[in-house]
């Protein structure tokens, strides 16, 4: 089970490292890491690179997200979710009606600046900006860049709604929400996240974490393997002679045109070599399968 991805169903309440080390103690492995982190609150999609695989994750956590989320209108929490002090505020609740959202949502789709929330772990000058927030500092922040891909209305209430979001790395859903409650004209928290997807990897592909605990449970059909991993990358073949190169950490001049910057090289065998990045047809290693192993 060494060298692979693995997306596993977190549980509410749990943190993302608290599945990590039950995974590793599992799996009876020392070489694992998080792809990205869920809230304790939050449920759904959790990535586990392990091995090897290790070395792929900046591939993978580019990707984006799809999240199901309940909103609750009438209301604002201190945290943007329910861990916060909430209190009621029905200011333009009467007001709330199934088109207007439905447009507000849209309204979201494309390119937008969003800024990260206190309760975060963006760090400020070395320290988490949730630490601040707990000691009721507020600090300067900078806006980052999003994309909201797809934003849709699953069902609504007078003072519950579900959306789902398909986002860029980065997006706070927090914030998001809120900034759909000043839209719209009314105050609104976080209820419950929920991430369905990341990239191509769907719902069907997930592992419960108590599925994961069992040891008689095999994990073949909720792992993806690293050539999955890097399929949306451009493949090269290498001969012997430039395999054995690359492996040497030389950078090789092979006739590639049209092409530049990341490939997947591969020997011939299909085995893949590692990861390499061209410029003006030479390849540079770039991250390496260990061959010791």
């Amino acid at each position: 089970m060494n060298d692979c991805l693995i997306l596993i169903d977190k549980p509410l309440n749990l943190t993302s490292n608290h599945v990590l080390q039950s995974v590793k103690k599992r799996l009876k492995i020392k070489k694992a890491g998080l792809v990205g982190v869920l809230d304790p609150l939050a449920t759904g999609m959790l990535l586990i690179v392990t091995g090897e695989a290790t070395k792929f994750s900046q591939y993978i956590e580019t990707m984006t997200k799809e999240y199901i989320v309940a909103i609750k209108f009438g209301y604002k929490s201190s945290t943007g979710d329910g861990e916060g002090i909430i209190t009621k505020d029905s200011t333009g609740i009467s007001n709330l009606k199934r088109n207007n959202i439905i447009t507000t949502l849209s309204s979201f789709l494309g390119q937008s600046y969003q800024l990260p929330p206190m309760h975060s772990s963006v760090k400020y000058n070395g320290k988490k900006l949730y630490q601040y927030a707990r000691d009721g500092i507020e600090v300067a922040r900078k806006k980052r860049k999003i994309t909201i891909s797809d934003i849709s209305l699953i069902e609504n209430n007078i003072e519950d709604i579900n959306i789902r979001v398909r986002c860029s790395k980065g997006t706070y859903i927090r914030t998001l929400v809120e900034d759909i409650g000043v839209r719209l004209g009314v105050s609104t928290y976080t209820r419950n996240i929920r991430r369905t997807g990341v990239g191509t990897y769907t719902e069907d592909r997930m592992i419960s974490y108590d599925q994961i605990l069992d040891e008689k449970l095999s994990l073949d059909k909720h792992i993806v393997d690293i050539s999955e991993m890097l399929s949306h990358i451009q493949p090269i073949t290498l001969g012997p002679d430039h395999e054995q190169q690359i492996k040497n950490g030389t950078v090789i001049d092979i006739e590639l045109p049209n092409t530049k910057g990341d490939v997947v090289m591969k020997n011939m065998n299909n085995k893949i070599i590692g990861i390499g990045n061209v410029v003006n047809n030479r390849i540079k290693p770039k991250r390496l399968i260990n061959f010791q192993q």
